[in-house]
Parts: structure tokens; sequence; C-alpha cells
């Protein structure tokens, strides 16, 4: 199986490349309860172009996939007590 990505090179994007994640982040952190911190938004951002440089290029998968991501960090982590 192969996946057809839209950017030339990983990591060199086309200004409308650009902003596209940049609206994914946008859209990402005002949908989460993201405390916005610029730490938070730059974790957001490179999660969502390491997605797309893996052929995740379509806005609404995106979204989705880091809204779970950042929800999947801010769950509490278990601890077994023995």
């Amino acid at each position: 199986m192969s996946f057809q990505t839209e950017s030339y090179s990983p990591g060199v994007y086309l200004p409308e490349e650009v902003d596209l994640l940049q609206s994914v982040v946008e859209e990402v952190c005002e949908s989460t309860d993201l405390n916005h911190t610029a730490e938070e938004r730059q974790r957001v951002a490179q999660y969502a172009m390491s997605m797309y440089d893996r052929g995740m290029t379509r806005k609404d998968s995106l979204v989705a996939l880091c809204v779970a991501g950042v929800r999947h960090r801010q769950e509490p982590k278990a601890t077994t007590s023995g």
C-alpha cells in the first residue's frame, strides 16, 4: 500500500500547505482545552506536519487525528500500586 502525498519534499511546503497546516493548528487549539502555551501549539504543529508528510492531507482527518493526539496526551497516566 502506498500513499500519495502532495508535498514536494518533507519539510518543504507550498504557501497553500502552510495555510492548511496553520488552520489545522488553530482549529485543534480552539476545539480542545489546550492551555494555548507556545510549547503546546508547537507540539500540535509538529504532529500535524509529520502526519501531513505521511500523506494525511485532508483537513478534517488531520484535525481529528491531532485532537485525538492532544486528548491522549492529556489523559492521566495509569499507575500500578503493588
